[in-house]
């Protein structure tokens, strides 16, 4: 999981440096900045290990108590910090995808991942049915995983599409 969790940090900071390259607004330059706030944590968290799943009621009790590590406190802390700069980033960057015709595909996508991941981060907090609560968290996550994939896969397309079209305008000698 810390391998895992510092290489997805790693990719999705190298996704904001893409997207900040290839995309020139400042709707994309905020979206980029929110990403590699997302890139860093992620590292972070991989190092900052859980004592205990939350999801267990003798853990939740220790961290109601305050009875867990600091490396915990720091996991928990800096994964809300993510999750709500990924919810962001999708929103700001559903702004700057509407702006590029390369780009526009994705831009109904991002909208509904923010709005999904949102409703998907009240509904894990407030906990309606306790039982169920892993579930929604593993969803929820996996929307906004997913989500990363999608766009590092369309930077790839779009940056792909234009070293062709620069291979295309230079004649080989």
């Amino acid at each position: 999981m810390i391998t895992g969790f510092v290489l997805l940090g790693i990719g999705t900071i190298a996704l904001a440096a893409g997207l900040a390259s290839t995309l020139k607004y400042p709707s994309a330059v905020i979206g980029s900045v929110l990403l590699m706030i997302a890139g860093i944590g992620l590292a972070v968290v991989g190092l900052a290990r859980n004592d205990c799943s939350t999801e267990l009621r003798a853990c939740a009790a220790r961290v109601d108590a305050g009875e867990v590590s600091l490396h915990h406190q720091i996991h928990d802390n800096v994964s809300l910090i993510i999750f709500l700069a990924l919810i962001a980033a999708s929103l700001v960057l559903a702004r700057a995808f509407g702006r590029d015709d390369r780009w526009r595909p994705l831009r109904t996508y991002c909208i509904v991942t923010g709005v999904l991941g949102f409703a998907l981060l009240v509904l894990y907090v407030i906990e309606p049915a306790p039982a169920w609560n892993g579930l929604v968290q593993r969803i929820f996550v996996s929307v906004l995983f997913v989500w990363i994939a999608v766009v590092g896969f369309w930077l790839s397309r779009v940056s792909l599409s234009l070293v062709n079209a620069g291979l295309r305008g230079h004649p080989q000698r």
